[in-house]
């Protein structure tokens, strides 16, 4: 007689929990596993629990271990996945479609996430984030908002990492959302590209600040300013039309942030370039006021900041972000300003500075 729990292949019961040593596990009515009376063991696990409790449950380990062992957790996702490439309603019984999309999209996000965290090899990270990738190309199951979300957190990732962890990743990433496919239904398509709009917004938040840090470290920030143009350059292209012109209908909010960041760019190489004038001529112990040049070159400003109001000024009643606001109206003041304009100078800058204020006070909020 066979037990009814391991049908022969060996368990606590049937090899030692009875008191002969060789007890057969009896099926009980209430479904509780007679090897370990509930309590757990990999037979009851694998043989009594249906797969979508094996499904929850590793899940469940996945994220409860995220924190304090990543290994693990990384391990648990990737059960996930193997459960689920490897189901079939005939073995594993019935298992409804959302349930099987929702529970792969999240393991797949977190074992891609992990990865990075961990700094494993290249090749798996590469492989990790395209099946993570693949799975909303194929699909438009998940909310835009669900895969923003799942993807910042694989850039947060990313940004942590550091180094070429963060720009291979950054790589793999736009690589992938760059490709197009005619055969992908438009809603994904489209998703796709404002994925890769995204990702390239990140990547230039990124550049921005190493070029930040080159000049507060007194460093030559040329390197980092050429990847932070090419970075906003490739954003630009994605929200102009065929023509070249600023898609303004379309992507109002999103063309505002360019500007701005642009902007950002502009104004910091002119503080790195005022900054240089200013130590160079600190070094001219005899020279007089007159043979002494602190001017940076203004033209070049006034014409940047007479290019920025062209470009930004009907895109200033779409819903920015107060950062990107502030960042445009101080630019308009300084405009003004040169027009010896100073009333409307002093209504930007106004503008600006409540903007900034309101930007400081979500950041507490938020902390």
């Amino acid at each position: 007689m066979s037990c009814d729990w391991c049908d022969g292949a060996g368990c606590e019961e049937c090899t030692g929990g009875g008191s002969s040593g060789n007890a057969v596990a009896q099926s009980p009515d209430d479904g509780v596993c007679s090897a370990c009376q509930g309590a757990g063991c990999d037979y009851c696990i694998e043989k009594v629990l249906d797969f979508g409790t094996k499904i929850e449950n590793a899940i469940y380990e996945g994220d409860d271990s995220y924190r304090a062992n990543k290994e693990l957790s990384l391990d648990s996702f990737k059960k996930v996945v193997a459960l689920i490439d490897g189901y079939s309603p005939e073995k594993d019984g019935s298992f409804d479609e959302d349930s099987k999309s929702k529970a792969l999209f999240k393991a797949l996000n977190y074992v891609a996430i992990l990865s990075v965290e961990l700094k494993k090899p290249e090749s798996e990270i590469n492989q990790d984030i395209e099946k993570f990738l693949s799975l909303i190309f194929q699909s438009t199951r998940h909310s835009g908002n669900e895969t923003f979300e799942s993807v910042e957190k694989l850039l947060r990732a990313a940004q942590n990492a550091g180094g070429s962890v963060q720009t291979k990743v950054y790589d793999t990433i736009c690589n992938l959302l760059g490709k197009v496919d005619p055969s992908r239904p438009a809603g994904v398509q489209n998703l796709m590209t404002r994925l890769l709009f995204k990702v390239h917004g990140n990547l230039a938040n990124s550049r921005l600040a190493a070029v930040t840090a080159d000049i507060s470290a007194r460093r030559d920030p040329s390197a980092n300013k050429e990847l932070a143009e090419g970075v906003l350059e490739t954003m630009h292209g994605l929200r102009r039309l065929p023509n070249g012109a600023d898609d303004i209908l379309n992507h109002k909010t999103e063309l505002l942030d360019i500007y701005a960041k642009k902007t950002e760019l502009f104004l910091a190489l002119q503080d790195y370039r005022d900054g240089s004038s200013a130590a160079q001529s600190s070094e001219v112990k005899d020279a007089g006021p007159s043979e002494v040049n602190f001017d940076v070159d203004v033209s070049a400003e006034r014409s940047f900041f007479a290019q920025m109001w062209e470009k930004t000024q009907k895109l200033a009643d779409s819903v920015a972000e107060a950062k990107s606001l502030s960042v445009i109206k101080e630019c308009w003041g300084k405009m003004w300003a040169y027009e010896n304009k100073w009333d409307l100078a002093k209504i930007e800058f106004m503008d600006a500075f409540s903007s900034a204020v309101s930007v400081e006070k979500r950041a507490y909020e938020l902390y």
